[in-house]
């Protein structure tokens, strides 16, 4: 005999509440077996547990330093680089200028610049933090870089780079040191920072008017400082200078052990040359120094590698041959890991 109709329609609701409560169940289950297995999938091992109070899934994960989706680890030390567009697919220009604008969450610690040229060649100009001041002190969002030829027409671009770092927590304090030489046909100034801090990047730019005066040093002075030069070339235009110098430190006082390579290569009309990170070490910054004497070569490349395990620069004469040596330097941070 069929159960009276409302008895029909009462085992009906029960079924879907039970159905749904199982549903749910299931769905609870799978997130935590996902959430479970992201975390056995690191390694190194991090701490374990779900979103506290007022804490999303993905905000648990960051604090995790793991990303739900894939279970590829978040590095505890995390860089990226990042370039502006390839010039070479743009309008060519005597004077090129190029910036590169970093994520708010991350940190921008060093950058570089490279002349893109096709004839007598472009130099550097300038290869510097992009800045705003703020009542703590400057603040780093990117990079800009800046070309220009030089006596003989040859227009060409520029790109610019910038390596930064994910700080979502503001765990690190990012400290930049400003200097300025005064106007002369070889400025030269250096940035030194305070104690506590070590340097992770710097730059230099120089500001010029008529002929113009191009970039020959920008690169780390020692482990708190950062020293800039240009010249004139061929007929005097003096011009002033201005050199940043990039800190970094952890406010936790646990910064981990950051260190200065660096390699001089063989005389040459354009001399050039690469440094390589070493294993277990992440690539923060570098730079570069040419050897002086005679009519003297400028730079006309600082990049970082997009893979963060290297540095390249590279320098030329100018209308005139006058080899010179490049002495290459890069700066590593110990566990620091590039995120792509």
């Amino acid at each position: 005999m069929a159960p009276p109709l409302a008895l029909r329609g009462w085992t009906r609701a029960v079924s879907v509440v039970v159905a749904a409560t199982v549903a749910v169940a299931m769905a609870a289950g799978a997130v935590a077996a996902e959430e479970t297995a992201a975390t056995a999938a690191t390694t190194n091992g991090t701490a374990s547990g779900g979103a506290s109070a007022g804490e999303t899934l993905g905000e648990a994960a960051v604090r995790r330093k793991v990303i739900p989706t894939g279970g590829r680890r978040w590095p505890d030390i995390a860089l990226r680089r990042s370039a502006s567009a390839d010039p070479r697919h743009a309008a060519r220009e005597h004077w090129p200028y190029e910036q590169i604008r970093a994520d708010h969450r991350w940190k921008t610690l060093s950058g570089g610049a490279e002349a893109i040229y096709h004839g007598a060649g472009q130099m550097l100009t300038g290869s510097e933090p992009w800045l705003s001041s703020r009542a703590a002190g400057w603040q780093t969002h990117g990079w800009v870089a800046s070309s220009k030829d030089h006596l003989h027409p040859d227009k060409g671009g520029v790109r610019a780079y910038a390596v930064s770092l994910y700080d979502q927590r503001d765990e690190w304090e990012v400290k930049v040191v400003i200097a300025k030489a005064s106007r002369a046909p070889h400025p030269r100034a250096t940035a030194t920072l305070p104690a506590g801090f070590s340097v992770v990047g710097g730059g230099a730019k120089v500001h010029w008017k008529g002929l113009g005066s191009l970039l020959v040093d920008s690169y780390p002075s020692g482990t708190r400082s950062w020293t800039g030069s240009a010249k004139d070339h061929l007929k005097s235009d003096p011009s002033t200078l201005t050199v940043y110098a990039i800190g970094l430190r952890r406010r936790d006082g646990k910064t981990p052990p950051i260190r200065i390579k660096q390699q001089t290569f063989e005389r040459a009309a354009h001399p050039s040359g690469t440094v390589y990170t070493t294993p277990g070490w992440g690539l923060l910054g570098g730079g570069a120094s040419v050897s002086k004497g005679g009519l003297g070569n400028m730079l006309v490349s600082l990049v970082p590698a997009a893979n963060g395990r290297s540095f390249r620069a590279g320098a030329k004469d100018h209308l005139k041959s006058d080899g010179q040596r490049i002495t290459v330097y890069l700066i590593e941070m110990k566990g620091a890991v590039q995120w792509q």
